[in-house]
């Protein structure tokens, strides 16, 4: 059964979906029966596959506020990553305004080496709906003062099983990401360093948000704005000493996280470092 309609096997067994009547951007649901059990495997038709850095800087384009298009409507989006995007040190500025309402899916792949400037972090802000999850972000630097490295005044959304590598290069007290609203962040690490004289902490929040499994290392003031209890840690050996045996598949750390036989961490093939 395809979405509760019955759907026939080839002569050898395999099943053939016809892709062009599906919805892309909305899960369906694949139900196979034999020999006394039920199996239902759910998947998704992705509306955007990005594999180089000139496919990612597009996507942005086409609902940055910056370049005109913030009143574009992103809910229904499904982004996957195909690949590792090196961005070359590239310079991108993300308009405040500029709102994620889809998924965006990075498989375990990571995106690196990116100059950013604008008050809306790398993606935008994720809003009510909106996903951003499996992507490791790597050597994000800042070059102003007043931006965020991956969201920036989030108004509600996820950010799940991320790790986010990066630096403020210039005096701040934006952080990390900033989430409002009912946002929720989890199973996430961030490792920011701050220039000298900063005041910013790792997480920014506002309003009903959940940090649950997110850790910050780095030099941040404070894990949140208020908060002197939870650590910021140093360094990334501090943190594994500390919370390394947390991060299992029952904490809600998926397949993408991993130890090698050292006890070094990784997302995907990138170091946690």
């Amino acid at each position: 059964l395809l979405d509760n309609k019955r759907v026939e096997l080839s002569e050898n067994g395999e099943v053939q979906l016809k892709i062009s009547e599906l919805t892309k951007g909305e899960t369906h649901t694949l139900q196979i029966r034999g020999n006394g059990k039920i199996v239902n495997q759910p998947f998704v038709i992705p509306t955007h596959q990005i594999g180089t850095r000139e496919q990612f800087y597009a996507l942005l384009d086409s609902y940055n506020n910056e370049k005109g298009n913030g009143s574009v409507n992103t809910a229904g989006w499904y982004v996957i990553l195909t690949n590792d995007i090196d961005c070359e040190n590239n310079t991108y500025g993300m308009a405040g305004a500029s709102y994620w309402k889809g998924t965006f899916n990075g498989l375990g792949h990571t995106i690196r080496n990116i100059r950013l400037w604008g008050q809306g972090g790398l993606l935008g802000r994720p809003a009510a709906g909106g996903i951003i999850e499996n992507t490791a972000f790597v050597d994000i630097r800042t070059t102003t003062s007043d931006t965020y490295l991956l969201t920036g005044y989030a108004q509600g959304g996820i950010v799940r099983n991320v790790y986010l590598q990066g630096e403020h290069c210039h005096v701040t007290d934006h952080g990390a990401m900033r989430n409002e609203d009912n946002g929720v962040v989890e199973n996430v690490i961030v490792n920011v360093k701050f220039a000298e004289g900063s005041t910013a902490a790792a997480f920014s929040k506002k309003g009903n948000v959940v940090l649950t499994e997110a850790y910050a290392i780095g030099n941040a003031t404070a894990y949140v704005v208020g908060d002197t209890e939870t650590p910021v840690y140093a360094n990334v050996e501090a943190f594994l000493t500390a919370k390394g045996a947390s991060v299992t598949a029952e904490n809600g750390w998926n397949e993408y996280w991993s130890f090698d036989e050292d006890g070094n961490l990784y997302f995907g093939d990138t170091k946690v470092e």
